[in-house]
């Protein structure tokens, strides 16, 4: 059996817990605006603020492809609106669709400044960190010797 090294590994977990943080922002969206009082505009917010934070922490962890981390939360926040819209059984959620749309428009900057931002210092990090295991070679002598030969 073959092991993978620890680059896949790490982007396989940041990867999985961006499609988490995505299904948890969509999912609790509404729920969120009921606790602030049916403010939905605070939660549409707390959306937009939420995507910045788990897309640029999850991007620049990842070693590998960070921009594939705002893209799955991005698509997973649908996932979650939906979810919520399935077990809500306070009110009927048949606009659900439109409301999954409109949570993707408004979480977008959020994922988009993050990703972008997380991608950025995700190569900054995983560069230093080769170059401290690698480092570069000496460069040669191409001139005389300093011990007289010529």
């Amino acid at each position: 059996m073959k092991m993978k090294d620890s680059k896949t590994i790490a982007s396989g977990i940041t990867w999985s817990l961006s499609l988490a943080g995505g299904f948890l922002a969509g999912f609790h969206l509404v729920r969120g605006a009921d606790l602030m009082g049916g403010d939905l505009g605070g939660a549409f917010s707390w959306l937009t603020f939420m995507m910045l934070l788990v897309c640029f922490g999850l991007a620049a962890a990842t070693p590998r492809l960070p921009w594939v981390c705002p893209l799955l939360a991005f698509c997973a926040i649908t996932v979650g609106v939906g979810a919520d819209a399935m077990t809500d059984k306070t009110m009927d959620r048949n606009l659900w669709g439109i409301e999954a749309i409109l949570a993707q428009a408004l979480g977008f900057p959020g994922a988009a400044v993050g990703g972008v931002a997380g991608a950025f210092l995700s190569h900054r990090i995983w560069k230093r960190k080769a170059a401290q295991q690698n480092p570069p070679p000496l460069p040669r002598d191409r001139g005389g010797h300093l011990d007289g030969e010529g």
